[in-house]
């Protein structure tokens, strides 16, 4: 079962493969939402019977909204509590956006801070140095909410914000300032509570918003400004739907009235997705009480998706070997793909067959407590046989957890107490909550007792010594000086005991201020910091109510230990220290062990955009009265796959559009993995050595060809041909507003990370988080130098006090590991990161500026075979997607600017796994296309091939494909075409082709490229490389 409190965290135990058509479904949605010419939102449900897999999905959703930036979720389980039920959404969507955006161990910024600092960094309305007033300026209150006015209306005046109400705009800009009174009296105006006139005077007079309709108007409003921003779509999940089903005739006006209320919110906001999920057994009822206008808003555009919640042997071989593989992973021991599911015997998936995916974990988990009860290896005879557990329900009965799950949301729902507002209030309030957590965490026992300055914390598990420790409350402002002498005072007040800073607001985001090196003094000692949100002290107050009405009920207490409502908390869970509670040190693990155990730069150059509109040639019809078959060269924004086995023609066509493309002005560059492609370099510079005479008589549209283009071939990784170098900060990072610079690290530091090894889960997640941090600092501090892995291994060793700020509760003691992690790098892999006369640069690779010849369009040529291992490639090319994706922010355009074929594109977009590459390419097959950016990708693997991102590539050919799994990924494609094609792909010849375009299918007999790709040896691309080198030759 996964529990609420889970959704936010990252799933290592996650399957690409399962239910993987759901995921495919909202990767569409998505695509279909954030089209500008969206005209309302979408309603997607899901259905599926008990332990399918539906909240897990929920999970998986929100992680891939988050870890993309494409948006921010909400998450909600479905109440009978509440009669205005936009004002229950509202206020838990307000909740969620107050968890932190990203799980990471340094500590996330909530959405909802998110939010508010990219409202401050709109740089078209707001300068860098009115942000700096806003933040960090000494003005009174009236000064303040003058100057907020200003800001707002500077933003209302851009196109994108003018549909935003302003006073939302002052509510969000209120938040950058970090006194108490404004986020308290924010948060009561966002939740559409009741504001009395004196604390109205902190936000500008802004009148309360108590009518009923006040919670739909701001809930449009905020998926308006979460669009304006980031062009980012605004996810509602409300789970667990059968919560609402109960046999009267009120619960059943209250659920009409709230799917009419979220059909609503979708008609009046285009930018808003709401999944709803459902038990199947439930929906049936459910349904019945819904006119039709409602049934079909819910059921059509998109369909519901029904879960299977019974796997196919495959599933299930890859649901168990994931979990033992992210168990090797913590034991420091290698997983070994060969016998995935060791040390579970032969003959456990014919015994787990027919089973859900909970029952399947449950005899797995059974079986691994028998053995470490024997000692010996896991035996089938220990698999219970019965299986028939009975089904989740509703209200109407069921699981104890899941009926005290709905007791505690509805109480939440109705609580009327106000969260505390003063220090005072605020002690009492976290001492009650922390002496609480006792009764969550059977092994600890808390204790907490009111002290001068803050709360004095002793934690001790069965007969152990305690384990003490200081809260000091510290909601002093920062501005002027007073959260300093704060700090000083608690320090003085912890006496020794090891110190946390908690603090209702953020703490300041300039680490170059006083108070931000006091506390980097601060932390340099051990001290921890930590923010309790508003929907925190909410949530304490409401379980001291809570509690006092249910103590002594039955299952309370089983519930309270199984769901630990306020010790999951992100703040709780800080100042209890669970996490070092829970888990031993792996600060000495390396994610390399060798266990052999089983298991200022210049604005871009723009392209020419020529202005003949000729069409591509792409071949002929088949048929009785063949046509040809032509595409515009502007549909390339919008992307091509060529797909097909090998000899099936699809480099062949797609080479025959680039040459194409090239005799038309328009740039190209092509990824070359296995040395074909180098061809084109092996003939150009044949023709420059005026030894190619007979072919040139023999075949003059190559002659052309070959006059009209520049042709560059490059040998990354090895300097014996024409290296390029490559930045660990991307050129111009520091200067993106910080949602971008965050997302942009973290592809730099899942990059260079993968080639240690590291990953996101397990023992090397926190060097991975401090590496993302040192890349995210070091970036704004650079500003446009060039930075190399020297440089950033530097930044690291010196513990710049900038980094320390920025890795929040963690400890420096694990910079030293990352460090010699890095220095082992630089030593195995020293030829990437070595400094070239050429860099990474798409201006150069696109031939533009000096390197622009006169009549001449560039074709660069990128061999990955020095790159060596896989590895070294993803790395290499995942720099280059992030160069492109600069690249394409600074140049946009409208027309086709330029061309990249990625051939063999399954290593970078797989099917399965998260390689470097994946997230990057599909952040570039969305943001290219605004920018003039054609992507190709070519495979003869179509079955491993991920095709989420389907509905960012407008032109697919196919050609022979024959593989069932394949065809199988295709289905959803092909179902849409008009005309059935799927059982002719296999049969088809080398150079035939059927083309999709918007569900058009028209077949094509491809015409052959100019130049034949013939693999080129290594050794002569290397001296290829060097000869068309203009600064060797």
């Amino acid at each position: 079962i996964v529990h609420e409190s889970e959704i936010w965290k990252p799933d290592p135990y996650d399957v690409e493969s399962i239910h993987s058509h759901a995921r495919e479904v909202f990767e569409r949605l998505l695509n279909q939402i954030k089209d500008e010419r969206a005209g309302t939102g979408k309603i997607w449900l899901l259905k599926g019977e008990s332990g399918a897999g539906k909240t897990h999905l929920m999970r998986v959703f929100r992680n891939r909204l988050h870890e993309t930036g494409y948006g921010y979720f909400s998450y909600m389980q479905m109440t009978s509590a509440e009669s205005n039920y936009p004002r229950y959404i509202l206020r838990q969507t307000l909740d969620s956006l107050e968890k932190p955006y990203v799980d990471d161990p340094t500590g996330s910024v909530t959405g909802l801070m998110r939010l508010s600092r990219a409202l401050v960094e709109e740089r078209r309305a707001v300068s860098r140095q009115e942000q700096q007033k806003l933040c960090e300026a000494e003005m009174g209150i009236d000064e303040v909410i003058e100057f907020v006015d200003k800001l707002a209306y500077q933003l209302v005046n851009l196109e994108e914000y003018k549909k935003v109400d302003r006073d939302l705009l002052r509510a969000l800009l209120f938040l950058q300032r970090d006194e108490v009174e404004f986020k308290s009296n924010v948060m009561k105006y966002l939740r559409c509570e009741d504001i009395s006139e004196r604390d109205r005077q902190w936000i500008g007079m802004m009148p309360a918003l108590t009518a009923d309709d006040d919670p739909q108007r701001l809930l449009q409003g905020l998926g308006c400004l979460i669009w304006a921003l980031d062009a980012g779509v605004l996810v509602l999940c409300l789970d667990q739907l059968e919560y609402m089903y109960q046999d009267n005739a009120d619960s059943a006006q209250r659920f009409r009235n709230a799917v009419q209320s979220v059909n609503a919110l979708v008609s009046h906001c285009p930018r808003l997705l709401v999944l709803v999920s459902c038990l199947e057994d439930y929906y049936v009822p459910l349904r019945i009480q819904l006119i039709k206008t409602d049934i079909d808003r819910i059921e059509h555009d998109p369909p519901p998706t029904v879960l299977n919640a019974v796997l196919e042997r495959e599933a299930t071989e890859a649901l168990i070997a994931r979990r033992l593989e992210v168990l090797y992973d913590f034991s420091a021991v290698e997983f070994d793909n060969k016998t995935p599911l060791y040390p579970f015997p032969d003959g456990v998936l014919d015994a787990l067959a027919g089973l859900r995916v909970r029952d399947i974990l449950n005899r797995c988990r059974e079986l691994r407590e028998q053995s470490m009860l024997t000692q010996q290896p896991p035996v089938l005879n220990g698999v219970p046989t019965d299986v028939n557990e009975p089904p989740e329900t509703g209200n109407t009965g069921g699981e104890p957890f899941l009926e005290w799950e709905q007791r505690w949301n509805d109480f939440l729902v109705q609580a009327t107490l106000p969260p505390p507002d003063n220090d005072s209030d605020m002690q009492q309030v976290l001492v009650q909550a922390l002496k609480h957590c006792t009764d969550e965490l059977s092994s600890y026992h808390v204790s907490a007792q009111p002290a001068k300055g803050g709360i004095t914390l002793a934690i001790s598990a069965h007969e152990q010594t305690p384990a003490s420790s200081f809260v000091g409350l510290c909601n002093k402002s920062a501005i002027g000086g007073a959260l300093g002498k704060q700090l000083r005072e608690v320090e003085v007040a912890a006496a020794g005991k090891p110190l946390i800073i908690a603090r209702s607001t953020a703490f300041p985001s300039n680490p170059n201020t006083k108070i931000a090196q006091q506390i980097v003094q601060l932390i340099s000692q051990g001290v921890k910091r930590v923010v309790i949100e508003d929907s925190d002290w909410r949530a304490m107050t409401a379980m001291q109510a809570f509690k006092a009405q249910h103590l002594g009920s039955s299952g309370f207490a089983g519930w309270l230990a199984a769901s630990q409502p306020l010790s999951l908390r992100p703040a709780l869970k800080t100042i209890l220290g669970l996490e070092e509670l829970s888990n031993p040190d792996n600060s000495g693990v390396s994610g390399n062990t060798d266990n052999t155990g089983k298991p200022n730069h210049p604005e871009p150059i723009p392209i020419p955009i020529p202005s003949d509109k000729t069409l591509i040639q792409l071949g002929q019809s088949r048929g009785f009265k063949p046509v040809p078959v032509t595409l515009d060269k502007d549909d390339l924004t919008r992307h091509a796959a060529f797909l097909g086995g090998s000899g099936s023609g699809k480099t062949t066509l797609a080479l025959n559009i680039i040459e194409q493309l090239l005799q038309q002005g328009i740039p190209a560059l092509l990824i070359d993995r296995k040395g074909d492609l180098s061809s084109y370099a092996k003939l150009f510079q044949a023709t420059q050595a005026a030894d190619m005479a007979s072919e040139k008589d023999d075949n003059p549209a190559l002659q052309r060809f070959l006059a009209q283009i520049d042709v560059a071939l490059y040998t990354p990784g090895d300097e014996r041909g024409r290296s390029l170098g490559i930045s660990i900060i991307l050129k111009g990072m520091g200067e993106l507003p910080t949602n971008e610079r965050e997302q942009m690290a973290a592809y730099a530091a899942l990059a260079l990370g993968g080639m240690m090894n590291y990953k996101p889960q397990g023992p090397t997640k926190t060097r991975l988080a401090i590496l993302n941090k040192a890349i995210f600092v070091l970036a704004e501090l650079s500003m446009g130098l060039q930075i190399g892995l020297d440089d950033l291994i530097d930044f690291i060793a010196n513990q710049n006090s900038e980094l320390i700020y920025a890795i929040g509760q963690l400890e420096t003691r694990h910079f030293k590991k990352l460090v010699e992690d890095l220095e082992t790098l630089r030593l195995l892999n020293g030829k990437l990161f070595t400094e070239q006369r050429e860099s990474l640069d798409c201006e150069t690779l696109l031939g533009l500026g000096s390197q622009q010849q006169p009549g001449r369009t560039r074709l660069s040529i990128i061999s990955t075979l020095s790159l060596g291992h896989d590895a070294n490639v993803l790395f290499w090319v995942s720099q280059l997607l992030l160069e492109l994706g600069r690249y394409a922010r600074r140049q946009p355009s409208n027309q086709l600017q330029c061309v990249v074929l990625f051939d063999e594109a399954d290593l970078y977009l797989p099917a399965t796994g998260k390689p470097a590459t994946k997230e990057p390419l599909e952040n570039l097959l969305r943001r290219a296309r605004s920018a003039g950016i054609g992507l190709m990708l070519a495979t003869q693997s179509p079955g491993d091939l991920d095709y989420k991102s389907r509905d960012q590539i407008s032109n697919w050919f196919l050609g022979k494909i024959k593989e069932s799994t394949a065809l199988n990924k295709l289905k959803p494609m092909l179902s849409e075409a008009k005309t059935d094609i799927e059982a002719r792909l296999p049969n088809q010849e080398t150079g035939q082709f059927y083309v999709i375009r918007e569900g058009q299918v028209s077949s094509l007999q491809a015409r052959r490229s100019l130049v034949n790709a013939e693999q080129v040896p290594e050794d002569e691309i290397l001296h290829l490389a060097q000869r068309l080198n203009p600064h060797t030759s």
